[in-house]
């Protein structure tokens, strides 16, 4: 089961808050039920069919629907949500 998030930062291009990001939804990936987390920054893009207008992305596996759907109420996931993502993203997409 896969996973994509894509965010767009309330200071966009902000270095700092990008990598604080970055390495809080690393550490997401201790949670059982995670099988990889990849992420990383938008590389600009001048080709009409390419997004380059975000932030952050992450693509996480799942071990299946029930791992994705246990991340989502996790503790760690709910904490990394109201700590770094509320307080620095200004909208995000799930996919």
């Amino acid at each position: 089961m896969t996973h994509v998030v894509v965010c767009w930062l309330k200071e966009p291009g902000n270095h700092e808050a990008r990598a604080r990001l970055i390495a809080r939804g690393r550490d997401l990936e201790r949670i059982p039920g995670v099988l990889r987390i990849q992420s990383g920054e938008v590389l600009p893009s001048d080709r009409p069919a390419v997004a380059s207008d975000y932030d952050v992305a992450f693509v996480m596996e799942f071990a299946g629907e029930g791992a994705l759907r246990e991340y989502e109420c996790h503790p760690a996931h709910l904490a990394a949500v109201r700590e770094v993502l509320a307080p620095l993203v200004a909208r995000h997409r799930v996919y």
